[in-house]
């Protein structure tokens, strides 16, 4: 029964961890038929949730039901954790549950402790997606080197505290610029005859700095009365 427990305020990096996750279970060629994505918000679509995930997937691959703003980690009613524990038995072995929420699950409710209980069985898959704080500079670097290692980007050490500098715990604006800034550096490789390529601070400065400004800065400036 494989469940998978996804959260986070990194909507970015979640939803693309998602993603990659239902490209690497289900055969493109079932896509319509192997793939639910439903709402958590809707009673109505979480008991279709409950009820899907019992059936196993069509022709090749897994199947999948995304289910979005999942209830039963936050605010769980009775019927509905009823409903879940005497489901969680029956998926079939190819059949995946993806729970989303922004939220920390309730380690109090009783769901919770289930599906943790099924973590710690490796029967069900835990992942949280957390951003920094806007003054976590440290956690705002790791950040960016872990997006650059997920796009497979090689850059440097005060490029990444650059970024740090002019898009600071934006996961998404942060996934996007690497990505042209190692178009950009690749551009210049071609022109100097270079095979290393590594995003650089003065690439970052020509094509980001400047642009954006964080609540931190504009604090300062208001400070500085400027």
């Amino acid at each position: 029964m494989p469940i998978h427990l996804i959260w986070g305020d990194d909507l970015g990096s979640m939803d693309r961890s998602i993603e990659k996750l239902i490209e690497d279970l289900i055969d493109p060629n079932w896509n319509s038929i192997n793939l639910s994505r439903l709402d958590g918000q809707n009673t109505t679509q979480t008991i279709q949730a409950l009820d899907e995930v019992r059936t196993p997937p069509f022709g090749n691959g897994a199947r999948v039901i995304l289910l979005s703003n999942n209830p039963f980690c936050n605010g769980c009613s009775n019927d509905l954790s009823a409903k879940f524990e005497s489901t969680i038995n029956l998926i079939p072995e190819q059949t995946h549950l993806i729970l989303k929420n922004q939220i920390k699950p309730d380690g109090r409710l009783k769901t919770t402790k289930l599906i943790k209980s099924l973590v710690q069985k490796n029967q069900a898959i835990e992942k949280s997606f957390l951003l920094p704080a806007i003054w976590d500079g440290l956690g705002q670097k790791q950040l960016i080197s872990k997006i650059a290692n997920d796009l497979n980007i090689n850059i440097s050490e005060k490029a990444t505290y650059a970024l740090v500098d002019a898009l600071g715990n934006d996961s998404q604006r942060i996934y996007i610029e690497l990505q042209k800034l190692v178009l950009l550096e690749e551009a210049k490789a071609k022109e100097s005859n270079l095979k290393n390529i590594v995003v650089t601070e003065e690439t970052v400065n020509s094509l980001i700095q400047g642009i954006s400004t964080n609540s931190l800065q504009i604090g300062n400036l208001l400070i500085q009365g400027n």
